[in-house]
């Protein structure tokens, strides 16, 4: 193995480490805390989503925010069979199947925080940001709840990952990533749509963004968010309470 290789495998071995020491703790919390009120809006939410031929249903709406976590939580559930997990009482495998995917997709947040930090700062500096995330309480107690403030931070940390590369390695491809990951922030919360506006300034501020707007990955960009966002709008447009402005 060549020195290069291992370099690459010692970074892998500590972000791996430090997503299992984030997941280890969020797994634990996840079975040890009962459901709060917010989580029961949502997981009723879910309940309501039928993916059979035969009783189709899908949700467009969430807990006064759109409907992605309403997705996480049934996803989460069909990962399970309660006949290979008899060793759980049925209470704490509640709470595990409907929290699982939640909280893997939460602490993957970690992931992203190592690789955006270390093109900027370096890997020290990587490795301390995500274990401060690992470690962070705020960032322990919304992973290990399926509410939508965790997906939130992790498609928004996603979306500054791309739009980085996107400006650092002039690969057009991550434009389109951007908006993607914004999309799929809003369909978690509505403010995620001001991260438009921030990338725009900063654009603005360095001279890049008439650059920008002549390259048809920009447009492309806004278009595949306002097509993942469209169901949310189309709720709003015509639901008599519609909570866009919430």
């Amino acid at each position: 193995m060549s020195p290069l290789s291992g370099k690459y495998s010692k970074e892998k071995y500590v972000v791996l480490s430090i997503f299992g020491l984030a997941l280890l703790l969020r797994l634990i919390g996840s079975v040890q805390t009962g459901f709060v009120f917010d989580e029961l809006i949502w997981i009723e939410k879910a309940r309501k989503v039928s993916f059979s031929l035969n009783n189709f249903n899908l949700v467009l709406h969430g807990a006064f925010h759109p409907f992605l976590e309403v997705y996480i939580i049934k996803l989460s559930t069909l990962l399970f069979d309660n006949s290979l997990l008899n060793s759980l009482s049925s209470y704490r495998l509640d709470i595990l199947s409907v929290r699982f995917l939640h909280v893997v997709l939460s602490s993957s947040t970690v992931i992203i925080i190592y690789y955006l930090v270390r093109d900027g700062l370096g890997k020290s500096a990587a490795t301390f940001a995500a274990l401060l995330v690992a470690l962070c309480q705020f960032h322990l107690h919304f992973s290990r709840t399926v509410i939508q403030t965790a997906p939130l931070l992790f498609f928004v940390t996603l979306s500054l990952l791309f739009f980085w590369k996107a400006v650092n390695q002039k690969n057009n491809t991550f434009i389109i990533l951007t908006g993607l990951s914004i999309g799929l922030a809003y369909l978690c919360e509505e403010t995620a749509a001001l991260l438009f506006v921030i990338f725009f300034v900063f654009l603005a501020a360095t001279v890049r963004l008439m650059q920008w707007l002549k390259k048809w990955e920009t447009a492309a960009a806004v278009l595949v968010f306002l097509l993942i966002i469209s169901p949310d709008l189309y709720w709003n447009m015509t639901s008599q309470k519609s909570d866009i402005t919430y």
